[in-house]
């Protein structure tokens, strides 16, 4: 019996530690598309210990949405969520642990049309 329950245990230790982390939704905006669209500004940065994706985007309701929705899954596995309404627009920044290091989601709602966006880590494997 006590074989029986050790097996169990082990088992289903080793499929809780083979579970996948959730992936980000927001790193899959950054494509060759999106960012040469003439709607949006993309900013990059690729430096030892700072990693960090930003988008503009004006005048474009789809995208703007697609956005929003990225922001929207990525909150559901953050630990930290703050919201700020100010003056017509909101923002909302989202702490995320992944893969042991800590990601910030930056994103504010100026219009149905127009936001800014951003995501950034100190490891570069944390937003893969």
């Amino acid at each position: 019996m006590k074989r029986i329950l050790f097996i169990l245990i082990v088992a289903l230790t080793a499929i809780a530690a083979s579970a996948k982390e959730p992936q980000l939704a927001g790193p899959a905006l950054f494509t060759e598309k999106i960012m040469r669209d003439p709607h949006v500004v993309a900013t990059i940065v690729n430096s030892s210990g700072n990693y960090y994706r930003g988008l503009e985007v004006n005048n474009d309701k789809v995208l703007a949405a697609k956005v929003e929705a990225a922001v929207k899954a990525d909150q559901k596995i953050a630990y930290n969520v703050v919201e700020n309404y100010n003056r017509g627009s909101y923002t909302m920044i989202l702490n995320i642990n992944r893969k042991g290091h800590l990601v910030n989601v930056g994103w504010t709602k100026t219009s149905d049309s127009s936001c800014s966006y951003f995501i950034q880590s100190e490891s570069r494997e944390a937003l893969e």
